[in-house]
């Protein structure tokens, strides 16, 4: 047979390790590392090194992230965009400050806590411009709080409570479940919870911006959720009014549901207005302006405007009032729901390890809920996000899934390419999250181990329906959270990274934070002929790269079988002929070595993008190796 000249060009379907060695698909490759289909350099369609991490802020986060959520919102001024990280430590607020009026306005990025000293990028304190005092920030106590899930509601961030009770210095409040024993009095306009078995409340470690009281069913005074208005020796001052009643009461003090107003900053209580605000939920959102709790297998939604009442035992005619529900159907028993994803007005999402629920319109005006699929589920709160057109992406028990705009149908997608690969993750064993990159069009996948090792993480590419995986050189780069944020106006939202050292990234640029990205990609096997015994001989190769790229090296992998060649180069042990191409359009290389097939392997460390290869093969009689 007379040679045949094979054009390579970049595989833009992706990692497949579905189809068998001898049929691989040029289009796919067997293996790739820290790749994508829109080179990083220049942002197009022609294949390279995925984009960087670059530090949003110059200063980081400390203690043990539990969530990160940006908000939104206008006055008549201006719009702004905030990014709200909770910790063990403080509450974090990342945002964007416009430098001067003069056009074109710039923007600082800073990122502050809002409790403890304002301090410089030096570290030094400032202080005021009229005497030496240290500028503190608002007053928060981080030791207090419980906290674990925020939502954007509003232009305020709800802040879930874990839902324990509080441990004081000589009790534990709400320690059995009968709780503690006292007394409501309405007293010079004031409502007044004392107990005789407490000599000091001030020496309870009770806290008006984190703690709340509730009053359990079955007491004289009207059961429910109270606000601590302020804390007396003798007394909690708690809030409402006369109507609650007077009497005996068992009660409870709880970690609260918090409101976070980020312009303020400020921190406070949820306000209670009826009924028991749902604590120590599983996930929340917010949808059709109610509040939204979701707890073991029951789902929990406020009056609609008022997110502190959730009286269940309001005006059935009113249509506003509070309601709660589970995902069962008639005689059925209820899944537990694991994460929520709010649609505006249009739908609710609600999702179980094995179900999708949907609910449809307002259920106090007649809305509906209806199991979706039976089969796909997500695995945990985090482990979903939206697309550009509401579309949510979604990862269950065996592998990546999207669900069509406006909870239309449910596809899997990673399941014909990645049967394996995506499996196996579990929300006690691992962080997952997932988030959507617009300026690139596509979902990142962080699948990291609760130890915080070296997790698998994925590039899915809604363009090319393709899987690409990604790897950081530094664990310290890893995420914890992840959000799609902007910060300015004039500055396009990205996918933005709170990683294991504490500082904010953005996927983009050339570097992870000034180090190289090492990335490769194999290419083949190719074949002169398809008969099993016949070897070939690549007698040329020659490449196609961008101009600026840094030195790739290529290695080629020969062997008796597709499958021999392919694990060679996937483990990069001793490759049969090797050389290095700088930038542009290579010079002509002549291996002339023999086997029964060829992988190629583009390596490199830094930035590069390819646009094709060609190689001519010849047939060279039958196999030696054999």
């Amino acid at each position: 047979m007379p040679p045949r000249r094979v054009r390579v060009p970049f595989p833009f379907g992706g990692l497949t390790t579905r189809i068998g060695y001898e049929s691989s698909d040029a289009q796919s490759t067997s293996d790739c590392q820290n790749m994508v289909p829109d080179s990083a350099e220049e942002s197009r369609t022609r294949g390279g090194s995925r984009p960087g991490l670059t530090k949003r802020y110059d200063s980081s986060v400390s203690g043990t992230s539990k969530f990160a959520v940006r908000v939104s919102g206008g006055d008549n001024t201006r719009v702004y965009e905030y990014l709200i990280i909770a910790t063990s430590d403080n509450i974090f607020i990342g945002q964007s400050i416009a430098n001067g009026t003069a056009f074109p306005i710039t923007y600082n990025e800073s990122l502050s806590p809002i409790t403890g000293n304002l301090i410089t990028e030096a570290g030094d304190n400032v202080i005021t411009e009229v005497s030496s005092d240290t500028i503190v920030l608002f007053d928060f106590n981080p030791s207090t709080s419980g906290t674990e899930i925020g939502v954007n509601y509003r232009d305020s961030v709800i802040i879930s409570s874990d839902g324990g009770y509080v441990a004081g210095n000589t009790k534990t409040f709400g320690s059995d479940s009968a709780g503690e024993t006292g007394s409501i009095a309405f007293t010079s306009s004031e409502i007044r919870l004392s107990d005789g078995g407490i000599s000091d409340f001030t020496n309870e470690n009770l806290d008006t911006t984190a703690h709340i009281v509730e009053i359990a069913e079955g007491s004289v005074p009207t059961a429910g959720s109270y606000k601590i208005q302020s804390i007396t020796s003798s007394h909690l001052v708690l809030q409402g009014s006369a109507t609650i009643g007077t009497g005996g009461v068992t009660y409870t003090i709880r970690n609260a549901v918090r409101d976070l107003n980020p312009n303020t900053p400020s921190i406070d209580v949820l306000t209670p207005t009826a009924g028991f605000i749902p604590l120590g939920a599983d996930d929340v959102v917010s949808y059709r302006d109610r509040l939204v709790f979701a707890k073991n297998r029951t789902w929990y939604m406020s009056k609609q405007g008022a997110p502190g009442n959730f009286d269940f035992s309001a005006d059935p005619e009113d249509p506003s009032r509070a309601v709660a529900g589970t995902t069962a159907g008639p005689g059925e028993p209820a899944d537990p729901i694991i994460a929520m994803a709010s649609a505006g007005y249009d739908y609710l999402v609600l999702f179980s390890e094995a179900a999708v629920w949907v609910m449809r319109g307002d259920p106090g005006y007649g809305g509906q809920l209806y199991q979706l699929s039976g089969v796909a589920g997500c695995i945990s709160r985090t482990a979903w996000c939206y697309g550009d057109s509401t579309e949510i992406y979604f990862l269950g028990k065996d592998g990546l899934y999207r669900m069509a705009p406006n909870a239309g149908q449910i596809t899997g997608l990673s399941q014909g390419k990645l049967p394996r690969s995506l499996r196996g993750s579990d929300r006690d064993n691992f962080n997952v999250t997932l988030v959507y990159d617009p300026e690139d069009n596509g979902v990142l996948m962080f699948i990291v181990p609760a130890d915080g090792s070296q997790g698998q993480h994925f590039w899915y590419d809604v363009e090319t329906d393709s899987f690409w995986p990604v790897q950081f050189g530094n664990n310290s780069h890893q995420p914890k959270f992840a959000a799609t944020f902007g910060g300015s106006p004039v500055r396009a939202r990205k996918a933005t990274l709170v990683c294991n050292d504490g500082f904010v990234r953005d996927w983009s640029g050339e570097t992870d934070d000034g180090e190289d990205i090492d990335s490769h990609i194999v290419l083949g096997p190719y074949q002169a002929s398809e008969i099993d015994s016949v070897d070939s001989v690549l007698a040329e190769i020659s490449t196609v790269v961008d101009k600026t790229s840094n030195p790739i090296t290529i290695g080629v992998f020969v062997a008796s079988s597709a499958e021999d060649a392919v694990d060679s180069a996937k483990a990069n042990l001793s490759p049969d002929y090797t050389f290095t191409i700088s930038f542009g359009r290579s010079t002509v290389r002549r291996p002339r070595i023999r086997g029964s097939a060829f992988c190629l392997r583009l390596s490199c460390s830094g930035v590069w993008a390819f646009e094709s290869l060609s190689a001519m093969i010849a047939t060279a009689g039958l196999n030696r190796r054999v």
